[in-house]
Formats: structure tokens, sequence, C-alpha cells
């Protein structure tokens, strides 16, 4: 997080560079003015795609940030070392695995988790299967729904059965 009020204008780009590490880029005042504690402020997520033990995991919080820092020059990305914070956060098991067997389980599954009606499952991990971000984020907004009502008004499960993309 840094103090600087404009940056580029999307939610996230994806970078396709073979000079730098970082994958995907959020801009969470974009998201949301609300993730960040003022409009004078900018936040980037930057995304770097690993897994325990491979030597990008096992870096440090400030090699990270250094390395971050870096790679935001090298693509010359918009941001100021004015007021500059960071956060690093390690999400181990981020996307679903599947083989070839996955669908099979996930039915079995699912089938097992009605017996608890005020179970409520959203996103990658709890519905174990890979979303967008925007998907994942609507999995949540009609389990919520549901839990409002004190019904199944609507089936998270049929979030991204289409391919359709939920942005404007």
């Amino acid at each position: 997080m840094f103090k600087k009020k404009v940056t580029f204008p999307d939610n996230w780009i994806y970078i396709h560079d073979k000079n730098v590490n970082v994958a995907r880029i959020q801009n969470y005042k974009n998201w949301s003015p609300f993730m960040v504690p003022s409009e004078e402020y900018t936040s980037y997520g930057l995304e770097y795609f690993c897994q325990k033990g491979d030597g990008l995991w096992e870096k440090s919080d400030d090699e990270l940030f250094s390395m971050a820092i870096d790679e935001i020059k090298k693509i010359d990305l918009p941001f100021s070392e004015i007021e500059l914070e960071y956060k690093v956060l390690r999400i181990p098991k981020a996307y679903p695995v599947y083989d070839h067997n996955h669908r099979n389980r996930l039915e079995e599954i699912k089938n097992y988790l009605e017996k608890f009606p005020t179970l409520h499952l959203a996103g990658r991990n709890g519905m174990h299967r890979y979303n967008n971000q925007d998907h994942s984020i609507k999995t949540g907004f009609l389990c919520a729904e549901n839990i409002a009502a004190d019904k199944k008004l609507f089936d998270p499960w049929q979030v991204n059965q289409d391919a359709i993309y939920l942005e404007k």
C-alpha cells in the first residue's frame, strides 16, 4: 500500500513478461474504495504462483517485498514509495488440483453434504473448484442470500457453468 491516488484502471492485470516472476497484480482500490484507508492510497496485490518448498515460497517476507518493488519498476507500473507498507500472505492450496476422478468424488461429497442444510460452501476452496475471483465472490453472495432468507433460493454450484464472466 502506498500513497498515490491514480494507478491503472483495472481490478487486476495478468503479467506476461519473462523478466519478472509476478503473474497477476490486483488493484484493490478498484475492487472497492473501502479496501484502502482513504482515496489518497492505493494497494496492489502482487501474486506469485508457487508452492510450499520451492524457492519463491521459501524467500523471506523482506526478500519478496524487495523483489516486488523491483518488478513493479521493471514493468513500469505506477506507484509511489511514499508511506509504502507491505504484507506477505502465503496461501497454500490456493487452486484446487484436479485428477481423472475429480468430478465423481466432488459429486459424492456434494451429495453427502446435502445432509447439512446450514452448511454453505463458497469460493475455490469451499467448493474445491476453480472459479475466477469474480465467480468465487458471487458464490459467497448467493450463500449470503440463502442464509438471509433461511432457505435455498440460489444454487452457488451453478455459478460459472456457462463460462460467462461477471465483470462489467
